[in-house]
């Protein structure tokens, strides 16, 4: 089952859909899957002008993405450590919200469900684990 939506962010549809492969398809693993040069993250580093004239739909969904990524923010710059501090930022921020969830966190302490985040390499096809566990 796969929710994609810009910038990996769990807002009310992504959690509804996360929430019904968990509880109604009983799926065993939640993978939050970022990946490197991800447009959303990267746009999201750009300079508050910038954001500010898009329009208001997008410009909130940065600034959804912004605030789970708050040390890649702070670096104050859009290069690619910043980018990659981002994804790995933002994947591992919405694996915790959705293991914080009431129905996901049951699952978790009854050893049902796992939640992993990890961020994928377009290059090479890696999967880079971002979690202790790597099962």
């Amino acid at each position: 089952f796969v929710v994609r939506v810009a910038g990996n962010l769990l807002e009310t549809a992504a959690l509804g859909s996360a929430l019904y492969a968990i509880e109604v398809l009983n799926v065993p693993l939640t993978v939050v899957l970022g990946h490197d040069d991800c447009g959303a993250i990267k746009t999201a580093l750009k300079p508050d002008e910038y954001i500010e004239a898009l329009p208001p739909s997008l410009s909130s969904l940065l600034h959804s993405v912004r605030r789970a990524m708050p040390r890649a923010m702070q670096r104050h710059d859009s290069g690619d450590e910043a980018l990659s501090l981002g994804v790995d930022e933002v994947a591992q921020t919405v694996a915790r919200s959705l293991c914080e969830n009431a129905l996901t966190s049951q699952r978790i302490a009854t050893g049902t469900h796992k939640v992993v985040a990890a961020r994928y390499e377009l290059d090479s096809g890696r999967v880079h684990w971002l979690d202790e566990e790597k099962e």
